[in-house]
């Protein structure tokens, strides 16, 4: 907690230039020690003194100390305090503080499939179809984002034009195709289940009719 302090009387000047200077302020000023050879001198910036902040707001004033004797580390709170009186800043300061928090659950698209092929085994899923998992996901999937310019490593960052050019990419018949495609959907739609995504990019692209059999 930020204590309050009365301003003494050598640094009435602090009082009565900035109460004039608008409806709110915060200045830095130090507090000598009376032994301080620049006592007197409130905003002498080098001294190892004490350093306190004089608030004005709407025609109200007070003294806290910043509890530090750096003048840099004072100015830091002072911009705090002004900031925490800017609705502007305080609205930056929240959209910054979605970012960061939105980019901090950023997942990997290795740990996207690590987690989904770990779902497939929970689930006794036959260990043929794991096998087509790992190789669509793990073997394929993951090798060609590897060789893209640049590498492509998170989930957030796949989208239909993507997704499109690794699937023109695809060798074999059909069918093969077809149900490759299917795996893809299926594991972007557990994405989706998880939060980690809002859209099935997979879903928009049209899928290789399969073989008819004879």
């Amino acid at each position: 907690m930020i204590s309050s302090v009365a301003l003494p009387t050598e640094e009435s000047s602090v009082h009565s230039l900035h109460s004039s200077l608008g409806t709110q302020n915060v200045t830095v000023y130090t507090r000598h020690k009376p032994s301080c050879p620049k006592n007197g001198e409130p905003y002498w910036k080098r001294c190892h003194c004490m350093k306190y902040l004089y608030l004005y707001k709407d025609g109200e004033s007070r003294q806290v100390s910043a509890k530090t004797r750096s003048w840099e580390k004072a100015e830091e709170r002072a911009q705090e305090i002004r900031d925490s009186w800017n609705p502007v800043r305080q609205l930056e300061r929240k959209l910054q503080a979605k970012v960061q928090q939105s980019e901090s659950k950023q997942i990997t698209l290795i740990d996207a499939i690590s987690t989904f092929l770990k779902e497939v085994e929970r689930l006794n899923r036959e260990e043929s179809t794991r096998a087509k998992y790992r190789l669509t996901l793990e073997d394929r999937f993951l090798s060609w984002c590897a060789t893209q310019s640049p590498p492509i490593a998170l989930l957030s960052e796949l989208s239909v034009e993507i997704l499109r050019r690794w699937i023109h990419s695809w060798p074999g018949a059909p069918t093969t195709r077809h149900n490759q495609h299917q795996r893809v959907i299926t594991f972007l739609f557990f994405c989706i289940e998880q939060g980690w995504i809002k859209e099935n990019p997979a879903k928009k692209i049209k899928k290789v009719a399969p073989e008819q059999e004879g």
